[in-house]
């Protein structure tokens, strides 16, 4: 950082978006079920149909997401207008939920469900897109995603931290009023940090140009092939992802025989993801990003089955665990952000093709993908086993829970390791190419980048 323009403080203001935005995912799917099949009437089924409905299509319509943010620019650059329309486009499709009531339809909750989530997902590749284009530099790419990651999961304990508040505050109506408490004031929040983010944090317009594919030259299908290896880890540690969110809350419940730290439980996940965030940038601008992502999924593979050992009734051994589980559970995430823009800027320096919007759309997408399947895989299982929440179960339904949180986040972790393993992309590479770069034109106005 000390020779570089980007500062931490820049980095901050151009990430702080993402509170508000991460805020405002989780309350969707955490809070507004309940509240339109309880609060508004629309029954659990046609609640859970509608929802379920609406991910599987938003799936299929992110990848086109990422080539309207590539296609269309301004005169003041690529992204920032997107980043502004999006979320001026979030605020409103948000709104429309929050403000549904008695006597609505489902087509109402598909509509602008449908349209708020599709709203969210153009800001997150559009902002995605904006950071991995604030530096050419490899070990800064780095730097930019674990800001975004850091503030981005702030966002989701604040959500978090207000469902606790309300909940004490006003048991009765919880759904409503915590859904109303997150969702009016990160709509205000998000729409200040956009515009501040766009005023003091601006683009390259040479970023606009075309390189006309000079530079160190690889294959298509090698291109193709770094590609498919990234949403394959993506996928993998995806589903690992979903299967511990969902069965973590029972295995506490049941096993541990601690139903009243469910939301400790989450916390120090989180919080491993967070206080950990430094030294995973650490590691990765001295052994690379690919090294480091191998590393933190064999180390989770490796530390899964420790989960038998832990003392059970024993809150502090959980978190403990759960929070060192933490560091590579959330830490794959921004690398893979990171190696998603090098993979991209490998396409624009060969080719010219600017692509990082649909690279980072597809890796949204494969992301979405993995923990929906996730998801419903591991209620189906629960519903096998015969297992019900809030009564005593079977020791052999508790043991197969304990495999399953085990058994399949190691696999997967491992195939994300695999897949990583001699990653043909690395620094030097990533140098090389980057050494290729022609001459940058002047910085729009409120670039990151000063002339001084």
């Amino acid at each position: 950082m000390a020779n570089s323009d980007i500062t931490h403080w820049r980095l901050f203001v151009f990430a702080a978006p993402l509170i508000a935005a991460s805020a405002l995912g989780f309350m969707v799917p955490t809070y507004l079920p309940t509240l339109f099949a309880a609060d508004v009437g629309l029954g659990l089924s046609a609640t859970a149909d509608t929802f379920r409905s609406v991910s599987l299509l938003e799936i299929f319509v992110i990848p086109f997401l990422g080539l309207l943010v590539d296609g269309f620019q301004s005169r003041r650059g690529r992204r920032r207008h997107w980043v502004l329309v999006s979320a001026v486009l979030v605020a409103v499709t948000t709104s429309m939920l929050l403000i549904a009531g008695p006597g609505i339809t489902t087509v109402y909750l598909a509509w602008w469900l449908l349209a708020s989530q599709l709203a969210l997902a153009l800001f997150l590749v559009a902002h995605l897109s904006w950071g991995a284009e604030l530096s050419s530099s490899y070990n800064e790419q780095t730097l930019v995603q674990a800001w975004r990651h850091v503030l981005e999961k702030v966002g989701v304990l604040s959500a978090l931290a207000a469902g606790v508040v309300v909940s004490q505050i006003r048991p009765q109506g919880f759904y409503l009023t915590t859904a109303e408490g997150i969702g009016w004031p990160f709509i205000v929040a998000l729409l200040i940090f956009v515009l501040i983010a766009i005023l003091f944090v601006g683009e390259r317009t040479d970023r606009n140009a075309d390189t006309g594919g000079k530079g160190v030259r690889s294959t298509r299908s090698s291109r193709i092939g770094v590609l498919i290896r990234l949403l394959v880890a993506a996928f993998a540690i995806a589903i690992a992802t979903g299967v511990i969110g969902s069965l973590v809350p029972h295995v506490a419940t049941h096993v541990f025989k601690l139903p009243q730290s469910i939301g400790f439980a989450y916390l120090a996940l989180l919080g491993g993801g967070l206080i950990f965030v430094p030294l995973v940038v650490g590691l990765s601008y001295r052994f690379g990003k690919h090294r480091t992502l191998t590393g933190l999924a064999i180390a989770n593979a490796i530390g899964l089955p420790l989960f038998y050992v832990v003392p059970g009734s024993s809150v502090a051994m959980f978190g403990v665990w759960l929070g060192l589980f933490g560091v590579g559970l959330f830490g794959g995430i921004f690398l893979l952000n990171s190696m998603i823009a090098d993979c991209a800027e490998q396409l624009r320096l060969e080719t010219g093709k600017q692509r990082m919007g649909l690279y980072f759309a597809l890796l949204l997408a494969t992301t979405k993908l993995g923990l929906i399947m996730a998801f419903y895989a591991t209620q189906a299982f629960i519903l096998h086993l015969g297992f019900t929440p809030f009564q005593n179960n079977s020791q052999v339904a508790l043991d197969s829970m304990m495999h399953a949180l085990i058994g399949v986040p190691l696999l997967m972790y491992l195939v994300a390791a695999w897949v990583m393993w001699n990653f043909p992309t690395d620094r030097e590479q990533q140098g090389e190419m980057r050494s290729t770069l022609p001459e940058r034109s002047a910085p729009v106005r409120g670039d990151l980048y000063t002339d001084s």
